[in-house]
């Protein structure tokens, strides 16, 4: 089951052409090595939690905020490289068992035809209509706990 998941491939390139401008990761980074904290103070109030469809409680943005910050500096850093441009579309591919990838229609951190829509093709594939990147953390979310629970027993071997 893949949740608001990179996969197929973020940043845009010669054979992805819909991807994410290499310029919003290089964004990224540039605003971890010079201020950290301030980034995921933007971060959270811009692609992920502000979205007029799922308003968020200034506690959980200081959560997202707290959790950041304790990730080690450099690991979250490299991560953005690792999450924008491992292409997975040859592992998407070989998933040779039922796989689940939900996806939130409103998400502005992996985009919805980059991320979601894309990864649909291989897999099953829902959307959730008017949901951000937080799909399972923000209000409602036990739709989407109840839809993932239905479809894996669904897809269980008993």
């Amino acid at each position: 089951m893949l949740v608001a998941a990179v996969p197929p491939l973020m940043v845009r390139r010669d054979d992805n052409p819909d991807g994410v401008p290499a310029e919003v990761f290089d964004g990224l980074r540039a605003g971890s090595r010079t201020d950290r904290s301030q980034l995921y103070q933007d971060l959270a109030d811009g692609p992920f939690f502000n979205h007029p469809t799922t308003p968020v409680s200034q506690g959980v943005r200081d959560a997202f905020w707290l959790q950041s910050m304790t990730a080690g500096h450099r690991n979250a850093h490299e991560s953005i490289t690792a999450f924008s441009a491992t292409d997975f579309r040859a592992d998407l591919a070989r998933f040779d068992v039922p796989t689940l990838v939900i996806h939130g229609d409103a998400d502005q951190v992996v985009p919805f035809d980059v991320g979601g829509k894309a990864s649909g093709t291989v897999t099953d594939y829902h959307e959730f209509p008017q949901r951000s990147h937080w799909t399972c953390a923000e209000p409602g979310w036990e739709e989407v706990a109840d839809y993932a629970l239905n479809w894996a027993q669904r897809h269980t071997n008993s």
